[in-house]
């Protein structure tokens, strides 16, 4: 019994230190690198409190969006940066691990696409260029992986205007 209460203990403290850890990173790449001021709008930008901003299409908990906190944060989710952390917001894997769905509420890619959608993002299932280039996710919006790939490509070809870094160089020409 004693064992068995000290590993619910370790992992709930793994548990604990990788919702810090993603929450923190998340926060750090929208204030760090960039001059988002639409962010000072709100109180937390922990991840339950940033559903709440992601824009209407393709949100992965639609009962959460509230339009006064999408509002201000439109422009952010419409960078490049921005595009890519929503697009980890509204991952299953984000959702599972900071609670998403409420009792009553259902992630629009439901469940049985849960695990399928973790394999095409973070490595599991198809590798290479299939997955880079796999379409849609199941709940509509790109998935994380392909948001990335479109990222990078732009980079590479220099255009960094609508990167939603500080101080980007100016587009190539």
């Amino acid at each position: 019994l004693e064992k068995d209460k000290s590993c619910a203990e370790l992992a709930q403290r793994v548990l604990s230190l990788s919702r810090n850890l993603i929450a923190d990173a998340i926060a750090f790449l929208l204030l760090a690198p960039t001059t988002f001021s639409q962010t000072d709008a709100f109180a937390s930008t922990q991840v339950v409190a940033l559903w709440k901003s992601l824009p209407t299409d393709g949100h992965p908990l639609p009962l959460r969006a509230d339009p006064l906190a999408q509002k201000p944060m439109k422009e952010v989710w419409a960078t490049d940066l921005g595009s890519v952390l929503a697009s980890v917001l509204g991952h299953s894997s984000c959702l599972r691990l900071f609670n998403g769905p409420s009792s009553g509420e259902e992630q629009a890619s439901g469940p049985s696409n849960l695990a399928l959608e973790d394999q095409a993002d973070f490595g599991g299932g198809r590798r290479g260029e299939d997955a880079e280039n796999e379409g849609e996710g199941a709940d509509g919006g790109p998935q994380v992986r392909q948001k990335i790939s479109e990222v990078r490509s732009r980079f590479s070809q220099g255009s960094f205007k609508s990167s939603g870094f500080g101080g980007a160089p100016p587009t190539r020409r």
